[in-house]
């Protein structure tokens, strides 16, 4: 009878061919088998005097010499780019799959078009299936930052699909611009692990919505990153702002003082996002704003806030959701019309060597 290291080698062209179509430095086998086959196998091997170890170490041993001779990798007990998992059946069979380690790839947009999401909704009517409302497309716009981004990588790295990582997201109907905001994208079951991504950037690039720049390799550890420190770093706004009333000119250097220093506000979750957040009470910092007067009913504001700050809300009082806002410090109407991100700091990523 045939051993099951030995069926398992037998398996390893067919596993060896698979791998082939994969670009990857470093591997790692992983055998499962019921404890009960192999108490008894094991039996068995300590009643030839043969040799004590367990039996999944022998069978990792022996296809992981093939898979490092035929393929030229080099094992990799800690963080490998393909995992190879071998299961033993009740029946003694052995069944085979891998798992590919995903791409991330750090990287900075910007968003010069309003009306485009960061990341992919799907349609509120249909979730997702396709329907009337949508054109059958399943998505609640016809496309966002993430698509942009995505495709020529996808298609680069030959992988199946893709999660997009930014370092927090602006509104639909905001511009994104300055140095533009960070983000990770995940690529996952890639053929190809490195490619050159300066062709990836201008590929993106040649798109008006979506311009992307530093592009560079990076590990799933930057996403954690990018998450933690998302809501404790400074972002810059632009924000036009339209008034009920003329502006009243006792209030303008009232507003500017405001301005000169920072202050905490309270912000319960707002009514434009309630129905998808839970009803929490934040409070944020605003460290600063500069105020310029356009015209009797019309302010620009440079506001630089705490990330998670919602500045359109800190500008209406969102019926006395945010305490204090710009409508109640000059005792009018407030309406953020226009809004621009100019700055999201980088948490110095970009610095850093992986």
């Amino acid at each position: 009878e045939t051993g099951l290291v030995d069926k398992a080698i037998e398996l390893t062209e067919t596993i060896v061919n698979k791998l082939s179509a994969y670009e990857f430095t470093d591997f790692l086998v992983g055998v499962s088998i019921k404890s009960s086959q192999i108490q008894e196998k094991e039996n068995k091997l300590k009643d030839l005097n043969a040799s004590l170890m367990l039996l999944k170490q022998e069978i990792a041993r022996e296809v992981g010499l093939h898979i490092s001779e035929r393929l030229r990798v080099e094992p990799n007990f800690e963080t490998p780019d393909v995992t190879v998992h071998l299961q033993i059946t009740s029946k003694l069979k052995i069944r085979f799959s891998f798992f590919v380690q995903p791409v991330f790839i750090l990287g900075k947009y910007t968003k010069h078009t309003r009306g485009i999401p960061q990341t992919k909704w799907p349609c509120r009517k249909c979730k997702g299936k396709g329907c009337d409302r949508c054109q059958y497309s399943g998505k609640q716009y016809p496309i966002s930052v993430e698509e942009i981004v995505a495709d020529p990588l996808l298609n680069m790295h030959q992988a199946k699909s893709s999660s997009f990582h930014g370092a927090g997201r602006e509104d639909v109907d905001a511009l994104m611009l300055g140095e533009g905001r960070p983000f990770v994208i995940e690529l996952h079951h890639p053929k190809k692990r490195r490619v050159n991504l300066a062709i990836a950037m201008e590929a993106v690039n040649k798109s008006d919505l979506v311009k992307i720049s530093n592009l560079k390799y990076t590990n799933k550890n930057t996403i954690k990153t990018l998450k933690e420190t998302s809501s404790n770093t400074k972002k810059t706004y632009r924000a036009l702002i339209q008034l009920e009333q003329p502006m009243e000119s006792k209030y303008f250097p009232l507003l500017k003082e405001f301005g000169n220093k920072p202050h905490s506000i309270r912000q319960r979750t707002p009514i434009r996002v309630s129905h998808r957040r839970a009803d929490l009470t934040r409070e944020k910092t605003i460290y600063g704003i500069k105020v310029k007067q356009i015209d009797d009913f019309h302010l620009e504001l440079t506001i630089t806030a705490q990330g998670g700050a919602y500045i359109k809300e800190f500008i209406s009082g969102d019926d006395g959701r945010t305490e204090p806002s710009i409508a109640s410090l000059i005792k009018n109407s407030s309406k953020c019309i226009e809004l621009d991100v100019l700055e999201v700091e980088d948490y110095g990523l970009f610095n850093k060597k992986e």
